[in-house]
Parts: structure tokens; C-alpha cells; sequence
């Protein structure tokens, strides 16, 4: 090489071991408090969603002649698939809280409640999305789509794809104060979860080589997991016009090693155009897709909603003891 600067470029692992059985996901919850549930012997679920990450690109910049840059898209995946999931989690964590001997509205009393307060629904009951902006340094960039279950639809309410932070949020502070006047007439705590799951790490650096060259590296890893960033937002109305908002999140990510996919190498033609349509800035300089096998990844989502809707269940009773 005429240059000693060193450019890593991307790599992408895929653990070939065993395939996936059912994966016990130990999430705990942080953020809950009696607060979010004092006064009430009621739940509702108007919302319930689920974000799937759909496509990752991890970009890393030492300088001109140190760059890297890592993508990978989720393929095989269909949006029949993502709304059915997405209905069953929503079924399972109704069955979870009367297990655990917990009042919970029915649908349509659930439902009434955002038409009550006048809530924006989701066009299409989905929302696809990511993070915007240009990375300067280091980071990984994400899309997604989020969908609702049918009986508990995706609102306008919330940061989309499971964000916890920003401008975006603070600005929707006035409109879930609508709900409290629609939650005090069912005398209902109202919470509406949304499950982030992944299916890789991505990660990107910048350093040095032994010679003090400038290094850049970037590289995506296949691995589901059930990710931080899936709040439940709560709303318990503690009197018309007046309630209690708060958040509980998952306290950490919760990945598996489980296998669930195969890997197209860089260069792909499929990949390539389809990720374009994801991140479409003339940056792609590799492509990866991750395509699942359809059983396995349901299975490992499947069980990542029973153990995010058990960590819900936990925190209810755990705050109301």
C-alpha cells in the first residue's frame, strides 16, 4: 500500500450454532413508581406496538483517507408477519395481567379512550422511520417500522420507534394530558408499550494503528435482542383534567446469541438497492442482508414479547404492593 493509513472495511459475523428455541429473556423494568398506578384497580391498553429495526448503517471518519462504513438490512420479513406479532403481543399481555389478577378494559372500551381525547392515529396503523441527520466521527444509524395491533392501534402520541427522548416528546406532553379526562371516565391507569426488538449490533471506531496512522473501522454483528429503547408509557388519570405520566423502559438490552438468519455477503444487488431506499444520501459503500428464517425469527419475537409483557406485569404488582 502507498498509504499506511489503514481502512478496515465492514464485517458482518453470524454465529452459526444452535438454532433458535424458546429464549428467556430476563427483563427488568426501571422507571416504575406507586405513583403511575395509585388509586386505581383498572388498566387499559389503548396502544400497543411493536418496532422492528429494519436496517443498519455504523460509519466511522479518521480523516479523508480513513473511512468506514457498515450496512445490513433485515429481509424476509413481511408486514403480514410484523402485524401479526404484533396482535398476538398485544393478546398475551392482557392474558399476562388477569393471570396475575389484574383489571384490564376491554378493546373497545380501551380504543374509546383515544377516540375520546381526540388522539391522532398512525396512517395505515404502521410507521416507518429512523434516525436522521449526518454522523461526524463515529456512530450507527437506525430504520424501522412500527406497527400496532389491531384492537390497540399505533397513535401520534408518543416519539416513534420506541425513542424515550427529544423535542418530540416534550411536545406531546399537552396531548397526552387529553387522555386524562377519557381515562378518568373508565377509572384506568392507561398504558401503551412499544417493544423495540433488533437483529444486529452494529459498531463503529476510530483510532490509531501502532504507527499512529489514523484508523477507522465499522462492522455489523447479526444478534436479535430486545433493545432499551422500548417504553411503556403510563397515564394514570388521578382526577379529571390531572393525571401522572411516566415511563418504564427495560433497564438494559437483552440480546441472544440464538440463530435466526442467514447473511448475503457485501455487494448484492438485492441488498444494495434495497438499502438505498433506506438511506439514500450516496454514502453506501457495502451491503449486507440478513435474511431469517421465518419460524425461527417469529419464535425468538414471540418469546421477546412474553418476556417484555411478564417485565410490565412485574412492575404493576411490584409498585402496587
Amino acid at each position: 500500500m502507498k498509504s499506511s493509513i489503514l481502512v478496515i472495511a465492514c464485517t458482518l459475523a453470524f454465529a452459526t450454532a444452535a438454532p433458535a428455541a424458546a429464549q428467556q429473556f430476563p427483563v427488568k423494568m426501571t422507571g416504575q413508581h406507586s405513583g403511575l398506578v395509585k388509586g386505581r384497580d383498572k388498566f387499559a391498553i389503548p396502544s400497543y406496538s411493536i418496532n422492528y429495526i429494519i436496517g443498519q448503517r455504523a460509519s466511522a471518519s479518521g480523516g479523508v483517507m480513513a473511512k468506514a462504513s457498515a450496512t445490513t438490512i433485515l429481509a424476509g420479513v413481511d408486514e403480514a408477519m410484523m402485524r401479526t406479532l404484533a396482535n398476538e403481543a398485544h393478546a398475551d399481555l392482557k392474558a399476562q395481567m388477569a393471570a396475575a389478577g389484574l383489571t384490564v378494559s376491554d378493546d373497545a372500551e380501551a380504543r374509546g379512550v383515544l377516540a375520546s381525547a381526540g388522539v391522532e392515529m398512525a396512517p395505515g396503523n404502521m410507521h416507518q422511520g429512523g434516525d436522521g441527520g449526518i454522523v461526524i466521527g463515529k456512530g450507527v444509524k437506525k430504520k424501522f417500522v412500527s406497527v400496532g395491533a389491531d384492537a390497540a392501534p399505533l397513535t401520534e402520541l408518543f416519539v416513534p420507534g420506541g425513542k424515550t427522548t427529544g423535542i418530540a416528546g416534550i411536545a406531546r406532553i399537552g396531548a397526552t394530558g387529553k387522555l386524562n379526562g377519557a381515562g378518568a371516565a373508565i377509572g384506568a391507569v392507561m398504558i401503551f408499550p412499544s417493544l423495540t426488538v433488533d437483529f444486529a449490533e452494529s459498531e463503529a471506531k476510530v483510532g490509531r494503528t501502532l504507527t499512529g496512522d489514523k484508523r477507522a473501522t465499522a462492522s455489523n454483528e447479526v444478534r436479535f435482542a430486545i433493545r432499551a429503547e422500548s417504553p411503556v408509557n403510563f397515564q394514570n388519570p388521578v382526577r379529571a383534567g390531572i393525571g401522572t405520566p411516566g415511563v418504564v423502559r427495560p433497564a438494559k438490552d437483552y440480546p441472544t446469541d440464538a440463530a435466526f438468519a442467514t447473511v448475503e455477503g457485501a455487494g448484492g444487488a438485492t441488498s444494495r438497492q434495497r438499502w438505498n431506499s433506506l438511506f439514500d444520501d450516496g454514502m453506501l459503500r457495502a451491503s449486507n442482508q440478513v435474511t431469517v428464517d421465518p419460524a425461527k425469527w417469529t419464535a425468538l419475537v414471540q418469546d421477546a414479547y412474553r418476556s417484555y409483557n411478564a417485565a410490565i406485569v412485574a412492575a404493576i404488582v411490584g409498585v402496587r404492593k
